[in-house]
């Protein structure tokens, strides 16, 4: 059950106050963010909530061990890199994350000998996994759609399409 039709005191009652949901919205959008969020979704977003993670970024404070590795990693992310973005809509900060994968690629193919870019291979997919749940938090419980530290063309269309086509471009040029 959603935090936002749990009954007073229900398990997900202080991220309802967290989030200033009131039944009638969140903060004027027709709906509640986390709305039709499973379970595991809404526990995340509460560990984040708790520990502050607007304030501290993607390693918020405070958390133990556990609740940690649930709320900063995420496997599929690891996995899937940024089609695990594009699957939860997060286009802008997929595309963002996809071009700097490749520029990071054809780097490495340039600066690496033989077969040591395999192993630096997984760290775009690394750094996701330890990103996703932060920025899909963002995105469901703020409106926020790109990366809040990066400059401003880089949070339009325009600016992720150009970090793809230099990623392309860079990753033909170099492999």
């Amino acid at each position: 059950m959603c935090s936002h039709r749990s009954p007073e005191g229900g398990a997900f009652a202080y991220l309802r106050g967290a989030l200033g949901m009131d039944g009638h919205g969140y903060n004027g959008w027709p709906y509640s963010p986390v709305g039709g969020c499973a379970q595991m979704w809404e526990r995340i977003f509460a560990l984040l909530a708790r520990a502050g993670a607007e304030r501290h970024g993607p390693f918020p404070r405070g958390l133990g061990w556990r609740e940690w590795a649930l709320a900063c990693v995420n496997p599929f992310a690891l996995l899937l890199g940024p089609w695990y973005y594009f699957y939860k809509g997060m286009f802008l900060k997929g595309g963002l994350y996809m071009g700097l994968s490749m520029i990071f690629w054809a780097l490495c193919d340039l600066a690496l000998p033989g077969g040591a870019e395999g192993a630096a291979s997984w760290l775009p997919g690394l750094a996701m996994a330890l990103l996703a749940n932060y920025d899909y938090y963002l995105f469901r419980c703020h409106g926020i759609r790109t990366v809040r530290s990066a400059p401003a063309l880089l949070g339009t269309g325009a600016g992720v399409a150009a970090v793809l086509a230099l990623g392309f471009l860079l990753r033909l040029l170099t492999h």
